[in-house]
């Protein structure tokens, strides 16, 4: 599998913009045996993109909800919700084709703290 690793980026002014690649499910509610879809999330200026099989394009200004927490003690996941989505993700140390998936924690609460700081502390824990 090899790792899995955030790209940081310096855009054209001189902003950082970040790429992860993670673990999502676009659902109201996920459980312990929710199928995820690999994919990859970008932090821009003013929104996150997620690339994968059900893309999803969030402005940080409709973020209504922004959560991390722990799915049955086995994993972190961060939950943001808007008005017309809402999206489950981690960033994987190890990802076996969505069905077992070992959490990079660290990733993932830096992943976090960057959409905390984008959001201007919309968040909850």
């Amino acid at each position: 599998m090899g790792r899995i690793e955030s790209e940081d980026t310096l855009n054209g002014r001189g902003l950082e913009t970040m790429k992860f690649k993670l673990v999502y499910m676009v659902a109201e509610e996920v459980g312990i045996q929710s199928k995820g879809l690999s994919g990859t999330l970008e932090l821009f200026d003013d929104r996150l993109e997620i690339a994968g099989p059900e893309p999803v394009s969030l402005r940080y200004s409709d973020i209504e909800d922004l959560t991390m927490s722990r799915l049955h003690r086995i994993g972190t996941f961060i939950h943001v919700r808007d008005a017309s989505v809402s999206v489950f993700f981690t960033v994987p140390r190890i990802n076996l084709f969505g069905i077992l998936v070992i959490v990079n924690y660290f990733r993932t609460r830096k992943l976090f703290d960057q959409l905390t700081h984008r959001t201007n502390g919309r968040m909850s824990c």
